[in-house]
């Protein structure tokens, strides 16, 4: 399969989805900030219904989300999580308070569609957040060169946007570059196998691994820690009732 023909999410993880889910299990952690910035802007209100789609296994609970109802939601097969048929198929699902979308749309080719189809399952008042990969980034570079070399569903060529002016029914509460590090151990061969892992790649050495994540991205090692210095572009939309 290769990512630039087919383009899609769904093709990619029923591919590749089993060793993402091996390296979060394996590193339940190292993405925490990644997943905490969904909220540093709007704030969780008690009891929400939250949509995350496409969720790829359901890691939202893992953070800080207590008193509020999370529903997952994924383009491919995944254990525990609605299986939906694709990002613009009729999704059978009810409304939402919040919609989250993280890491995931420069895998979508149509977003005109995947926006009308979370519009249709937005309450009025709510709240959706796409966090995503900067276009002519430090990371979009990682995923397009290195990432697109050893994955082994034969490519990686995302579909990079600037949100803020992509045109959506809602309005934008903010939009901004957040710094999402993600942290390891003492032993920086954990990004290594990390990235190995969840990008499913294939064929490379470590060694080359950790040379291009540190000229793309940057590693540093503070109180103890590796971090590799992952950043998201973050946009937060509120919908106004008709």
């Amino acid at each position: 399969m290769n990512v630039t023909d087919s383009g899609e999410y769904g093709d990619i993880f029923e591919e590749r989805g089993y060793l993402y889910h091996l390296a979060m299990s394996k590193f339940p952690n190292a993405r925490k900030l990644e997943f905490d910035n969904l909220f540093e802007e709007c704030e969780l209100r008690p009891s929400e219904d939250i949509l995350d789609v496409p969720s790829l296994g359901g890691y939202l609970d893992l953070y800080e989300t207590e008193g509020v109802n999370i529903t997952y939601a994924d383009f491919a097969p995944t254990k525990g999580v609605i299986n939906l048929e694709s990002p613009y198929s009729n999704w059978d699902l009810g409304s939402f308070d919040r919609i989250i979308s993280l890491a995931a749309t420069h895998h979508i080719r149509d977003i005109e569609k995947f926006i009308s189809n979370i519009d249709k399952h937005l309450r009025p008042g709510g709240i959706v957040t796409i966090a995503d990969v900067e276009p002519d980034s430090g990371v979009s570079k990682f995923l397009d060169g290195y990432v697109d070399k050893y994955t082994i569903t034969g490519s990686h060529r995302g579909y990079y946007r600037d949100f803020s002016k992509v045109e959506t029914p809602w309005k934008i509460i903010s939009h901004s570059k957040k710094q999402c590090d993600w942290k390891f151990s003492e032993e920086i061969i954990d990004i290594a196998e990390f990235c190995y892992d969840l990008f499913g790649l294939k064929d490379c050495h470590f060694s080359s691994l950790i040379d291009t994540l540190r000229d793309d991205i940057g590693i540093e090692y503070n109180s103890g820690n590796y971090v590799l210095k992952w950043n998201l572009i973050y946009t937060h939309y509120i919908k106004f009732d008709n």
